[in-house]
């Protein structure tokens, strides 16, 4: 095109690596494929539709130009797709661009692009038009980099799982993934906010008839380095079409190259359907990579699709998991995933994230029952010290929290071998294991296909003594009782959406509290209004409570950097976005840092509020928490009874903050093997969420995985089994699809049924 934008000049694309170009050339030297013919009009400067008016050339591919353009009227710049006159020759391309523009306009998730309007030019060229993005591609971040670290890497792949299941969902497959699809952008201080790009080449999941197919046979569509044997072969494809294609994205961001590479689009096309790239410690092994992490990379890029993740939800779980793992090894902390390797073929049960329970227990009773969970815990572990494991050495219950004794914990699965997994305890003078103490052997090779999952709760079976869990306890204070904390901002409309996301974070609809609140950070940047400091904050509480920690961690630091800024760092607008920090630097094994953060929160609140008041009720629950990830038990289970007090005289018998308290502290019972407490707590806990809130709240459904878990533990498994039904059910209903928590409740069902099966036959 002419720099003037007047005029025309013929360009030449290849439809294969979507190169272009404009010397004469016939075919493309990369693969050999016949160069097309492109007459591009005159654009720039032009005002298109009546209210875009073009300002430059800014991409292009083989199906289209991108152009940067300014709304006339609203006076925001977008981004506009035009395709190529040559694409729309027939009334099938025209066919398939109108329905790629609703199929994209139908979608609505942060990770995705946003398409605001389409239409035909006066030329008949067909246009979309969508945010317009400052930024950098993944393609440009690899080029400059070689390749990505893997914590930068997994949080970027995360986002990409999120999009692409909702767009799944949807009933939308990409088809067409590759890094230059995938933008970077700043959003909430974070530097790799990922937003998908062009759906350009998207397809419905719902069938079609053969007189209306939007992909004709034997037309492939797709880049060659990133195509799935499916698809170089133009055979029907699914959304575990994307999921290889995002394995080949990944094993690009992590090594720096392709999976698979051939001289020309044929040989390319080849190798995608024949050969298996080549392993982590062949292409790079200066990185050390994981191999946990190469074990999920490679079963996303199995050759046939009934053998990868089979939606995208389960590999975002399986990252999770790995993410969860490292975390724990760079800590070298002693959690819930120390000694239990990805790789170990283990009973996984999902303790939920948000468990919360409620009973009418007087201070009597509960301190009844702390010193019947005290003597039962050291009565279990005697016991347990006086028999020879079943699973290997196992430790006493009251040793391993005392720290009296070092010892090796393994565990199998029925018909699997055993995969052995070992955690040195050392005993300080105190008899508590230091952090710095605590080590963690490196994990063991995971075989390819190996599904691994995530850090829930891994119970052997042959060990109904033995409890190795990871808790997750929420805060104990409804989120609109904040409210009052919060300096209005400005906007009517904001604050709407803020306090929309409040009410359903309330009732358990994260999904929906999510939505608001991306919606008012949306408004926030449309606006280009300063930074806000509720909106981070509350995404975080959101975050944390669907179980995506490392996104949580992000919001919340955002959120108290705003407020240190803004209310000083002894003030209670502080101390609650640290509370919420220190559960989830617990959460994701970082636990000197949670112990700063909770204990800053806690003595902040008492200063203030005094010592008996929700605030510090919710900060020492935090406390307890980590005393439970540090096995602390009896510990954990005092700070918890005092925190439930606090919030009984405060709320009342049964407010669902009561049940709050009152689950965290069964999951403290629990853990300190005292089942019968714990099920009274969970029992009277559900019955007051039933009667609380929403039918399909998953706060329900945790009480009712709660129980499971138990059950499981106690090896009453048709209760078990029963309880994860009615938990599935609700989240069915309540959850977003790509939800790593519906994924667990689904494997644990699974895994429940195949163990009462394999009962019945014995």
């Amino acid at each position: 095109m002419a720099a003037d934008g007047s005029g025309e000049i013929s360009k030449k694309i290849c439809v294969a690596c979507k190169t272009e170009y404009s010397h004469g050339e016939q075919t493309c030297p990369h693969d050999g494929t016949a160069l097309t013919p492109i007459q591009l009009d005159g654009l720039i400067g032009h005002l298109l539709g009546g209210r875009y008016e073009i300002e430059e050339k800014i991409g292009g591919g083989a199906m289209g130009e991108v152009y940067k353009a300014k709304h006339r009227l609203m006076k925001r710049q977008v981004a506009i797709k035009m395709m190529h006159p040559q694409t729309i020759s027939g009334a099938s391309a025209l066919k398939r661009f109108q329905k790629e523009a609703e199929m994209a306009s139908a979608l609505n998730h942060p990770n995705i692009l946003t398409v605001h309007d389409f239409g035909v030019s006066d030329d008949g060229s067909p246009y979309l038009v969508m945010n317009f993005l400052e930024g950098k591609s993944l393609t440009d971040l690899i080029e400059n980099n070689g390749h990505l670290p893997v914590d930068r890497a997994l949080h970027i792949f995360r986002q990409l799982c999120q999009g692409l299941g909702h767009a799944h969902e949807k009933g939308v497959i990409h088809r067409d993934l590759k890094p230059s699809n995938i933008m970077l952008v700043t959003l909430d201080q974070d530097p790799d906010f990922v937003q998908i790009l062009d759906f350009g080449i998207a397809k419905q999941l719902t069938s079609e008839t053969a007189s209306d197919s939007l992909t004709r046979t034997g037309e492939v569509f797709g880049s060659p380095h990133y195509m799935s044997p499916e698809q170089c072969r133009a055979q029907p494809v699914d959304a575990r079409s994307d999921i290889y294609a995002l394995g080949c994205v990944m094993y690009r961001v992590l090594t720096g190259r392709p999976p698979l590479m051939g001289g020309d689009l044929v040989e390319c096309l080849y190798k995608h359907v024949n050969e298996m790239p080549a392993p982590f410690s062949e292409v790079c092994p200066e990185y050390n990579l994981p191999e946990d992490l190469e074990a999920v990379v490679f079963k996303a890029l199995a050759k046939k699709p009934e053998d990868r993740y089979q939606n995208m939800a389960e590999l975002k779980t399986a990252l999770e998991s790995v993410d969860a793992y490292q975390r724990e090894i760079a800590t070298k902390t002693y959690g819930s995933l120390a000694g239990i390797k990805p790789s170990a073929a283990l009973t996984s049960v999902n303790l939920p994230p948000a468990a919360v329970l409620n009973i009418n227990v007087t201070g009597t009773d509960i301190q009844a029952a702390d010193n019947e969970a005290t003597t039962a815990s050291r009565a279990a572990g005697d016991e347990v010290a006086k028999k020879p494991s079943q699973t290997g050495d196992l430790p006493a219950m009251n040793q391993i929290a005392e720290g009296n004794a070092s010892g090796s914990i393994s565990a199998s699965e029925e018909d699997a071998s055993t995969a052995a997994s070992h955690t040195q305890i050392k005993a300080t003078p105190t008899g508590v294991p230091g952090p710095n103490e605590r080590t963690a052997d490196a994990p063991s090779p995971v075989a390819r296909g190996q599904l691994v999952t995530g850090p829930y709760i891994k119970i052997p079976r042959n060990s109904p003594k033995l409890i190795i869990i990871a808790v997750v306890v929420i805060g104990l204070i409804a989120v609109t009782v904040l409210l009052g904390m919060m300096a209005p901002q400005g906007n009517a409309k904001i604050e709407k959406l803020q306090k929309q996301a409040m009410d359903a974070y309330n009732k358990g609809k994260y999904g929906e509290a999510e939505q608001m609140i991306r919606s008012a950070v949306n408004e926030e940047r449309i606006k280009g209004l300063p930074e806000n400091e509720n909106s981070p904050f509350l995404l975080g509480m959101i975050q944390y409570a669907e179980g995506d920690y490392n996104n949580a961690k992000s919001s919340l630091e955002s959120a108290l950097r705003i407020k240190t800024t803004k209310h000083g760092a002894a003030s209670k607008e502080t101390a609650e976005v640290q509370s919420s920090l220190g559960k989830d630097l617990t959460a994701l094994g970082q636990y000197n840092q949670a112990e700063t953060v909770l204990q800053a929160s806690y003595q902040t609140r008492r200063k203030i509020d005094g010592d008996s008041s929700p605030l510090v009720a919710d900060s020492l629950a935090g406390l307890g928490y980590l005393h439970m990830r540090e096995h602390s038990y009896q510990k954990a289970i005092s700070e918890l009874t005092s925190a439930l007090r606090m919030i009984q005289d405060d709320k009342g018998g049964d407010s669902p903050e009561v049940a709050t308290a009152l689950c965290n502290l069964g999951q403290a019972y629990q853990l300190a093997d005292n089942s019968p407490q714990a099920e009274a707590l969970y029992k009277q806990a559900l019955a007051i969420r039933k009667k609380k809130l929403d039918a399909d709240s998953p706060l329900i459904a945790d009480s009712y995985e709660s129980l499971g878990s138990l059950y499981i533990h106690n090896n009453n498994l048709v209760q078990a089994k029963d309880c994860f039904q009615q938990a599935l059910a609700i989240e069915s209903k309540s959850l977003d699809s790509a939800s790593p928590r519906l994924a667990q409740t689904r494997k644990q069902l699974e895994s429940l049924t195949s163990r009462l099966s394999g009962k019945r036959h014995r």
